[in-house]
């Protein structure tokens, strides 16, 4: 399984390449037979050509239908420009990457919602497929009617195409919405097919023109043998064209490139044809449409760009320095709240007038808490940031030709990218093996801004370790081109240096420069609510969804644990208690994002409650870390709440998943009161609570020793920002 998922993942490279060296192989053993290009007429390259086009047209009216059922009236130049622009994208990347221009030009342009954009696709593509489908499985029968020939497996695979798509509908009938995360994409093809389906005017056109398109598409196979001096009969062109349809629909490559000849190839035998003349073929209809979609697809391009004009820069505007930061948010985590207001104040001490544009998974919420006329915040949900990979990847090709980008800077990230001078990664940990999808996530952080050109610099933050194959693979590719890493401890930086990175530099955690002597009024208010007993000390828990997760796996009863803890500590020693949410999100109270749930669950299982606090409001970092020194002991399952504690010179416990909490404990030779959430149980936290009451007087005294280096080191990040924006020439004097 572990060998399988990073192929699967990057099953498009693989086939290319697969598929590349291949045809080089294939070309050199058939040479002779390739000599017929040599002999092909003018007169059918125009007609391929225009064949071409009509296919354009028709795929440009399946957008013209879909719009126009959503009140949405799209002219000549729109619809078929669209589809020219479309095909180009599809082309050049995979992954369906022309549908995402497609879908930023209506969101800019008629305000269409990338949900629904998503949904109608998603709906049209089943409903294609199934008309493809069906079309196959009469060609198939008219073949074996006609001409006696058969092949079970091509049969069986069209009908379950056909099958799929119709199970999937029935079960719709008694569940709409599909339970689970895993859903969520056929969620969006039930939405999508339901919207179509309640207008039946245009499911009888969009099935029209999916009948229409394969009938194109059977002529651009049919002649394309003749052109080769082959006279197929219509059924098997037929056939051959339904194939490369359905093909075309799996987005693993650029417009299924590899796959539809892999398919045709294995099928040749079956229809009395050699693989050369099917790969000729299949190469003549690619040509076609690949030549026609780069003619146009720039040229309406330009047309359309011209209706939504960027607006001008913002040093065109007023002189301020746009400064772009991803992977934090001021909602959620409030360690990465805290690591973003650092950055923030302690650059501007250090640039002239910056302007900070911040890609929010959360713009909403971060919008309603962002109280800094500085920062701006930029809609940058995962889909969105996602769609914006395959767009900058088209950007970097028309760069490569010398061609404007026109219409891609629509895409509100990639035009707040363009707009500024250097992208800042505040991650608190990225590249690390283990994390799955969020690997995804990191990559996309980095490669737009890499794509249009963009310095990149990583804040402060853990990377690591790079075991498994594909991180390893996208941490050797990526980060070597970024201009600095700023790695938070000493074994990030060895993992870096695995790598034979030359640009990374040692800094510490962004949080430790956090001004946090304004003392708010909201924590005075919430002093006055705490009523903390002066007879009793205070030990802070503050518990983390995330170490609750990875527990789960260990099957640690992680909640469990620590309500176990603080029965006893409070038991036995007539301590108070305060549970800390510090991560906290206002329209979600579980999930990594949010410690609400996991507090409330520990606090549920408190015995004596009037000796134990639930502090899970949504409080601004600066009140987390007021809140956090005022206890006498922590423990620290979060890691900008260790961070605090740190600052504070709060004794404390550290239980972690990550190496990241370590290496920063280690700045104050602190590493030995790390628990691994490994071996976490109730028992070894009370023994290394008593052993840290025993060392305490000791332990604040290593804080306190060590503290102004890391603060200093901790700076060192803003310094490296601004000597990297010193190039342009707009820091202070």
């Amino acid at each position: 399984m572990k060998f399988w998922q990073p192929l699967r993942k990057y099953a498009s490279l693989i086939i290319v390449i697969g598929f590349a060296i291949w045809a080089a192989w294939y070309a050199r053993q058939h040479a002779e037979s390739l000599a017929i290009l040599g002999n092909l007429s003018i007169w059918w390259v125009i007609l391929l050509l225009g064949l071409a086009i009509l296919k354009l047209t028709t795929m440009g009216l399946f957008t013209k239908v879909i719009m126009a059922s959503l009140e949405i009236s799209l002219d000549f130049p729109e619809w078929f420009g669209l589809s020219a622009m479309t095909s180009m994208g599809n082309y050049l990347s995979p992954f369906r990457g022309g549908a995402a221009i497609r879908g930023v030009y209506l969101k800019t342009k008629h305000n269409l919602p990338y949900t629904l954009f998503l949904s109608t696709l998603s709906s049209l593509y089943v409903l294609s497929f199934s008309t493809n489908a069906v079309i196959g499985l009469l060609a198939m029968t008219a073949l074996w009617l006609g001409l006696g020939i058969t092949n079970p497996i091509l049969t069986f695979s069209l009908a379950a195409c056909l099958l799929l798509p119709v199970a999937l509908f029935v079960v719709v009938r008694w569940t709409p919405r599909l339970p689970g995360r895993w859903a969520e994409g056929l969620n969006r093809v039930i939405e999508g097919w339901g919207f179509i389906a309640a207008r039946p005017g245009a499911m009888i056109k969009l099935i029209a023109l999916s009948i229409l398109n394969a009938s194109v598409t059977l002529l651009m196979i049919h002649f394309s043998f003749a052109a080769l001096g082959t006279n197929l009969p219509l059924v098997k062109s037929l056939i051959i064209s339904t194939l490369f349809l359905v093909s075309a629909m799996i987005p693993i490559t650029p417009a299924g490139l590899g796959v539809a000849e892999m398919i045709l190839v294995l099928t040749s035998q079956t229809l009395g044809m050699t693989d050369t003349l099917s790969i000729l073929s299949a190469g003549l209809n690619r040509s076609a449409m690949l030549a026609s979609s780069l003619l146009l697809g720039p040229l309406f391009g330009y047309l359309l760009s011209k209706r939504t004009e960027a607006k001008t820069s913002s040093e065109e505007k007023g002189g301020e320095l746009g400064i772009a930061i991803i992977g934090t948010t001021l909602s959620g985590n409030k360690g990465a709240a805290a690591m973003l207001l650092s950055g923030v104040e302690n650059i501007s001490k250090l640039v002239h007038n910056p302007q900070f544009k911040v890609f929010s998974i959360y713009p909403q919420e971060d919008r309603q808490v962002n109280r800094d006329e500085r920062i701006k915040i930029v809609s940058a949900k995962p889909l969105a940031l996602l769609m914006a990979v395959p767009l900058a990847f088209l950007w970097w090709m028309l760069a490569q030709l010398d061609l404007s980008p026109g219409l891609l800077r629509r895409n509100r990230i990639l035009e707040t990218l363009d707009r500024s001078s250097l992208l800042i990664d505040m991650s608190g940990i990225s590249f690390s093996d283990g994390r799955g999808i969020v690997l995804a996530y990191n990559t996309a952080c980095i490669l737009p801004a890499l794509l249009l050109g963009k310095p990149v610099m990583k804040y402060s933050q853990a990377l690591g370790p790079f075991e498994s194959f594909l991180n390893r693979l996208l941490a050797k590719i990526l980060l070597p081109r970024l201009e600095v890493i700023a790695a938070r401890g000493e074994i990030t930086q060895a993992y870096l240096q695995e790598l034979g990175l030359s640009n990374v530099r040692l800094c510490a955690d962004a949080a430790f420069a956090l001004d946090d002597t304004k003392n708010p009024i909201e924590f005075q208010q919430l002093v006055q609510t705490l009523n903390r007993s002066k007879e009793r000390k205070v030990v802070g828990i503050a518990a983390s969804s995330v170490v609750r997760a990875y527990c789960r796996r260990m099957d640690i009863d992680y909640c469990q644990v620590l309500a176990d803890f603080a029965n006893r500590i409070m038991a036995a020693r007539n301590y108070d208690v305060w549970l800390i949410a510090h991560a906290m999100r206002r329209t979600r109270k579980g999930g990594r994002t949010s410690d609400v749930d996991t507090c409330q669950t520990i606090y549920d299982l408190i015995k004596d409650k009037s000796h134990c606090r639930l502090l899970s409001k949504d409080y601004s970092p600066t009140v987390l870390r007021a809140i956090i020194e005022n206890c006498d002991y922590f423990i620290a399952s979060r890691f900008h709440a260790m961070v605090s504690a740190l600052v504070k010179g709060v004794p404390m416990l550290v239980t972690a998943w990550s190496h990241k909490y370590r290496e920063v404990l280690l700045m104050f030779g602190l590493e030995n009161w790390v628990l691994s959430h490994r071996h976490l149980t109730a028992t070894s936290l009370l023994e290394r609570f008593e052993a840290l009451l025993k060392d305490e007087n000791e332990i604040r005294a290593q804080m306190a020793q060590y503290l102004p280096h890391v603060v200093h080191s901790s700076r060192q990040n803003a310094q490296l920002a601004a000597s990297l924006l010193n190039t342009l020439g707009r820091t202070q004097d």
